[in-house]
């Protein structure tokens, strides 16, 4: 991130003040892209996209394709030509589903972000950031990335512990399904209390602020009270058709990877 936008890029380094608008740059150093749905859908910004990235694995065959849905499945040949063939359908990118192209571009940056290795002062000034999620998971990332495109406050650092309370998945929720959160039914944290340990067995609310120094944006709720939120963001789920087998509330709280990450992925679709 530390060395977008590019040389000739028109956009200025300030830009990248929301999450997701670093990932416009890999794009508009090819063509101007505004959204992750209209100006995407065609296909043409993708071709382009890959094959200054890959030249050789990633033709521009699919500009001279007229039929959108072919061209399209061209264009996801050429992403997996790369190893970046995810989230994204033929049908999903001619709709131009905005949450599932920036996902897709979020992984195509993950792996192949263009970028030269930062040199020995770079190193030194930026080293510190490069890992803005400790686990290190691609998906990982590209989930922390989409919630944040949200606005979800606070924050998300790390994907699996900044969702242990269930506050940041019932804001998601709110935003993408406006109303389906009765705010009531939820806990929130005491204002200024510290992080939070939600440790199997640390059940009542003697265990609030117990300090596990993990992330800047920990909140302090019981475990108890987390699982009730996580909980709530699994019925939610199972109201909203989302296949949520074996998953509750306390795999949230634990920080169970998989199922984690399979929330917030049909959450995201």
């Amino acid at each position: 991130m530390v060395q977008l936008p590019p040389q000739g890029c028109r956009f200025e380094a300030p830009v990248c003040q929301q999450p997701y608008t670093c990932l416009f740059l890999s794009i508009n150093c090819c063509d101007s892209v505004n959204n992750f749905s209209r100006d995407v859908s065609d296909g043409e910004n993708y071709t382009v996209l890959l094959h200054q990235l890959k030249p050789d694995q990633c033709s521009l065959s699919p500009l001279q394709t007229h039929d959108i849905r072919q061209r399209a499945e061209q264009v996801l040949q050429n992403a997996a030509n790369i190893g970046c063939r995810k989230y994204l359908t033929p049908s999903s990118l001619v709709a131009g589903n905005p949450r599932l192209n920036l996902a897709f571009v979020a992984n195509l940056f993950n792996t192949h972000p263009g970028l030269e290795p930062l040199d020995e002062q770079e190193a030194k000034d930026y080293g510190v950031v490069e890992d803005f999620d400790a686990e290190g998971e691609r998906e990982a990332r590209v989930f922390t990335l989409w919630l944040n495109s949200l606005g979800v406050e606070p924050a998300v650092f790390n994907l699996f512990e900044n969702l242990k309370d269930g506050l940041i998945i019932l804001q998601a929720f709110d935003m993408i399904l406006p109303g389906s959160v009765i705010w009531r039914r939820v806990s929130k944290p005491k204002e200024g209390a510290g992080p939070a340990n939600y440790a199997s067995g640390g059940g009542d609310d003697e265990d609030e602020g117990a300090d596990i120094g993990v992330t800047p944006n920990q909140s302090t709720l019981s475990r108890f009270k987390a699982v009730e939120n996580t909980n709530y963001a699994v019925e939610l789920g199972k109201q909203n058709r989302m296949h949520l087998v074996g998953i509750q509330g306390a795999d949230i709280v634990d920080g169970r990877k998989t199922l984690v990450l399979g929330l917030v992925w049909q959450l995201m679709r």
